[in-house]
């Protein structure tokens, strides 16, 4: 087998399962979800967990660029600009996640204003607001890394 062929499988079977683990997280276990969480705790983090993960997930593009300008110099086989694109990808990429981050956290404060929640319930979708900003911005790197590989 091929790498182009290998690596076209992989991703085809890494897609599909990310899929499936959506559907499960975003369908399957509501249910789940429901029974052990408040509904108007599950509903401010419905509401406004969405919008923060749409902030931080967004790459604005660079994986795209990343990924074009170093195939073009690998193709061309300019090892010396391979270097620094990744580089600077990663250092933008880094950037970027830690920006993001730091607004979020800004706003962090001013959500749990928008809804009626009790003073445990606003604690709790807090502190799942940090965990989350967290981890987007983990994976905002994630995919800068892996736009570089």
């Amino acid at each position: 087998m091929t790498g182009r062929r290998r690596s076209a499988i992989l991703g085809m079977l890494f897609g599909y399962t990310s899929l499936l683990i959506a559907l499960a997280r975003n369908v399957l276990f509501v249910p789940i979800y429901l029974h052990n969480i408040p509904l108007a705790e599950y509903g401010a983090w419905l509401a406004t967990g969405g919008a923060l993960a749409f902030i931080l997930v967004n790459d604005f593009g660079l994986s795209g660029v990343v990924t074009q300008k170093i195939s073009m110099s690998y193709g061309a086989g300019d090892i010396e600009a391979l270097g620094s694109l990744s580089g600077s990808a990663l250092a933008i990429g880094s950037l970027m996640a830690l920006l993001l981050a730091a607004i979020s956290f800004a706003c962090v404060p001013l959500l749990p204003r928008f809804q009626t929640l009790s003073s445990i319930q606003e604690h709790t979708v807090v502190n799942c607001f940090l965990i989350a900003i967290g981890a987007n911005a983990l994976g905002l790197i994630g995919a800068t890394t892996t736009s570089v590989i």
